[in-house]
């Protein structure tokens, strides 16, 4: 920290100097404070970009709040497909009325806010019956240090990619048009059967209820997806219920009803498979076995996704060389990605990026911080207008190409992303195009030259 610090008192000099002998004296181009001592400052936009679309390894999808339910076509990004798993943990025991009659049973989802893609269209919501119990991945047994990403944070975790085996009849279908901005709820009705079980077991206190482990062992939990979707819907786990919902009399002789609610054991346990289907679009090549497409193949355009892992991945080979340039004093680093506005017209604009640092196997394990800081930098998306001007995120590499100066950072490469939470807790885009056969990625360094 002290270091840090050190580092900004003495940019902050060099900066005051440097106004001051701008003020002092300027001609033709050239600064000092005489012509046989001159100072310029000067920029550089030509260092060499090489940049392509990268598929990370699997995402951690389980504990993150959100049931994400869909599917949606995008020209750019082919076909995604989200279902749900969890497992359902049991009320506490109480006596029921005892002229209680059943009535039904329901998963009730309340919606999270969230949703990509067209909401209009009428969806089909499929709820299935686990046959084995989820799971947790020991991370730390399945990947080496190296190839764990620094936003792998938990010691247990559930993927994007994992799957548990359920009936292949459905214990429930509801029929449904999302109103994902609401307060309202979507409410499924379950298997009847299955309702009236819960309930001769609630009525009789059947010890399956009382025991975490023996519910379990009994109802694994459940899968739900979507069909016939154009949307991703997110629903909050943390408001999922199940309903027993029952009617009996009072001791008036009035009817009345009555439920018995049943929640969602351990959020830990909650995971959303994603399916991706790109083999219509120029991303076909992209996949686990082919993780990496270079520019050339898309037409240089570079894509980037939540949920399915899309990043960006960029080079700057001649970043280095030119740090150790003799005569010269490094100003500001910047990386500008520009795109036409026109792109984010069918999706919600991303309203900022980040930029991690992978290693040699290019996995992530750091982010490009602030200047001189320690938060995330996140560079803010800057709208660009129909009269031509580009749209643009522009980040600070300053400190970045100053540990490269000092041998840092070796064999390493950076990775254009969505915010953490973005990229794993959404499936929001980023399409960087010009709608020009060249890259839409660039670097500027202002330098003075003495």
């Amino acid at each position: 920290m002290a270091s840090m610090k050190s580092n900004s008192l003495i940019l902050l000099i060099f900066t005051g100097i440097l106004t001051t002998v701008l003020t002092a004296c300027k001609t033709n181009n050239k600064i000092g404070f005489d012509d046989n001592d001159p100072l310029t400052v000067e920029i550089n936009d030509s260092i060499k970009v090489i940049a392509s679309t990268y598929l990370l390894d699997s995402l951690p999808s389980s504990n993150t709040g959100t049931i994400m339910l869909g599917a949606n076509e995008d020209p750019a990004f082919g076909k995604l497909k989200l279902s749900s798993y969890f497992r359902i943990k049991a009320p506490a025991q109480s006596d029921l009325p005892k002229d209680a009659v059943f009535d039904s049973l329901r998963l009730v989802l309340k919606y999270s806010k969230y949703s990509y893609g067209d909401t209009i269209k009428l969806q089909q919501l499929v709820v299935h019956r686990l046959k084995e119990l989820i799971k947790l991945h020991k991370v730390n047994n399945d990947v080496e240090p190296e190839e764990k990403p620094l936003f792998v944070t938990n010691e247990d975790a559930l993927f994007t990619t994992s799957t548990v085996k359920y009936d292949a009849t459905p214990i429930g279908t509801h029929s449904y048009k999302p109103s994902p901005g609401s307060k309202d709820s979507v409410s499924i009705k379950l298997d009847d059967k299955w309702g009236n079980e819960l309930f001769k077991m609630l009525v009789e206190k059947d010890k399956r209820l009382s025991s975490a482990d023996d519910f379990l062992n009994y109802f694994k939990g459940m899968h739900i997806e979507s069909i016939n979707s154009s949307a991703v819907i997110g629903f909050n786990a943390d408001n999922l219920k199940m309903l027993v919902h029952y009617h009996y009399r009072n001791n008036n002789g009035f009817p009345e009803t009555g439920k018995s609610e049943f929640v969602m054991h351990d959020k830990q346990y909650q995971f959303n498979h994603i399916e991706a289907d790109r083999q219509a679009t120029s991303l076909k090549g992209l996949n686990q076995k082919n993780q990496e497409v270079d520019a050339l193949t898309t037409g240089q355009q570079l894509f980037l996704q939540g949920g399915s892992g899309i990043v960006t991945k960029i080079l700057l080979p001649g970043l280095t060389q030119f740090m150790h340039e003799p005569g010269i004093v490094v100003n500001k680093v910047e990386l500008i990605i520009q795109t036409k506005p026109s792109t984010y017209a069918l999706y919600k604009v991303p309203a900022s990026l980040i930029l991690f640092i992978a290693n040699d196997r290019n996995t992530p394990k750091f982010t490009i911080p602030d200047a001189y800081e320690t938060t995330t930098q996140q560079a803010a998306f800057r709208p660009g207008n129909d009269n031509g001007a580009l749209a643009s995120f522009t980040f600070n590499l300053s400190e970045y190409a100053d540990k490269i100066k000092k041998g840092e950072y070796k064999n390493t490469s950076l990775l254009l992303s969505l915010p953490i939470d973005d990229l794993i807790k959404t499936v929001n885009r980023a399409h960087i195009t010009n709608d020009k056969s060249t890259l839409s990625v660039s670097t500027r360094i202002t330098y003075t030259k003495y």
